[in-house]
């Protein structure tokens, strides 16, 4: 029992570690790129196939940007750091931001 305790708090500092990494290293470049395709994204609109998909979550922060509320906090998703306000407001835009920050590593 203590083993697998051990592991668990094990594997949590692991997990935190990486993520504390990756959300030191966020580029400004990466950050503009992924804004940039997120609104060419937008423009495109929904029905083209390279779209993804908003989730629950991107369409819960875009309600809240909307409403002057504040979006996630790196914290709570780091792909969403760096992301323009105003295309915050759309859950497409979230989805296509956070598409391409992962594919950068975030």
């Amino acid at each position: 029992m203590i083993v697998s305790i051990t592991r668990a708090a094990l594997a949590a500092v692991v997990v935190l570690a990486l993520v504390h990494v990756a959300h030191a290293e966020l580029k400004p470049e990466d950050v503009k790129a992924c804004n940039d395709e997120a609104k060419a994204m937008v423009q495109k609109g929904a029905a083209s196939p390279a779209t993804p998909e908003p989730t629950a979550k991107d369409e819960r922060r875009a309600a809240e940007s909307r409403g002057g509320g504040v979006s996630a906090s790196p914290s709570e998703d780091p792909q969403v750091e760096g992301i323009d306000r105003e295309g915050a407001k759309s859950p497409l835009y979230q989805a296509a931001y956070r598409s391409c920050m992962r594919r950068n590593g975030y």
